[in-house]
């Protein structure tokens, strides 16, 4: 999105633990890439290890909290979250992986990870608190997913961010 406004100033990096849908996207057939889009086949969280990750139906849908199946199937189309495999996964967190890969700052962060927003964003507080601009992610209000809900992601935001002028 930030691409429209700051054009080829943007250097977009982009997150994708899937090996399917990483290697669509270095590939360049995501319709988000751009000149200046870099892929990397990691998955972010809160630290580095292995967690344990849901692949859903809907592999978008995917995520590491398990939908909750008794709220989502009161939607017809919602079969999509239903869990059809777990696997452990590696995860590291984007301070560590941007001090590696020498990522000296970030602007803005686009956070879409199926409920992990919150476990994303305590992994990037060295960014948070340095450089970021604005962040844009996925919340939700109920706790669908056994996941942290906007309450808890605001009280994070506002809490970990305080005196940061």
């Amino acid at each position: 999105m930030w691409e429209y406004t700051f054009g080829e100033n943007v250097m977009q990096h982009g997150f994708e633990p899937d090996p399917e849908e990483y290697k669509r996207l270095a590939e360049g057939k995501a319709k988000r890439n751009t000149k200046n889009s870099r892929y990397y086949p990691v998955a972010l969280h809160r630290h580095q290890g292995r967690k344990e990750f849901f692949f859903a139906s809907y592999p978008a849908a995917s995520g590491f909290y398990k939908p909750d199946e008794y709220f989502w199937k009161r939607f017809q189309a919602e079969v999509a979250t239903l869990t059809v495999r777990t696997e452990f996964i590696d995860t590291i967190d984007l301070d560590t992986f941007g001090i590696r890969h020498g990522i000296e700052h970030v602007d803005f962060l686009k956070i879409d990870v199926e409920g992990a927003e919150l476990d994303v964003l305590k992994g990037s507080m060295g960014y948070l608190k340095n450089s970021v601009l604005g962040v844009f992610t996925e919340v939700r209000f109920d706790n669908s997913s056994n996941s942290p809900t906007f309450a808890d992601t605001d009280h994070f935001m506002r809490k970990s961010l305080e005196g940061k002028a």
